[in-house]
């Protein structure tokens, strides 16, 4: 799965979001709790399925007060172009350099490239891991597991 586990400090991080502007765990520590899910690829069958069923449970998500956050090594472009594609409410990380995801566990060594695990991590708002999913073929199950640890909390 990855190095972190529940319990965990998570990882404090500064990433660039599709639009170009800056993101970091300090922006929501003391406010509010964060979904960070990281996926393999824009537009792919299965990505498409995942950020689709987070965005119909964007508002249940946001109402237990949660921001979220998608994360794939994909570039701006291709981003801006899934958000608008899909009418996506929340913002996506451009992890090119796959520096974020590395920090997260999220990247699946082998072959002759890395490939990006799908995993999401429930971050409490004093930056405590309080969930992690990583379910390749269940990927609805994830929204289900994250809003029932954002319940909980």
């Amino acid at each position: 799965m990855g190095v972190l586990k529940v319990g965990d400090r998570a990882p404090m991080f500064t990433a660039v979001l599709s639009t170009g502007a800056r993101v970091s765990l300090g922006d929501y520590l003391g406010k509010q709790a964060l979904v960070l899910f990281f996926y393999p690829r824009d537009e792919t069958a299965g990505c498409t399925a995942e950020v689709c069923a987070y965005r119909e449970s964007y508002g249940e998500i946001r109402s237990l007060g949660a921001a979220l956050l998608g994360v794939s090594f994909d570039g701006p472009e291709s981003h801006e172009g899934f958000i608008s594609h899909h009418h996506l409410p929340f913002p996506l990380v451009a992890d090119t350099g796959r520096a974020l995801s590395a920090q997260y566990g999220a990247i699946r060594w082998g072959g002759p490239w890395p490939r990006a695990k799908r995993v999401t991590y429930v971050i409490d708002r004093e930056g405590i891991v309080r969930g992690i999913f990583h379910h390749e073929l269940r990927i609805t199950k994830h929204i289900a597991d994250t809003v029932s640890v954002l319940t909980e909390m």
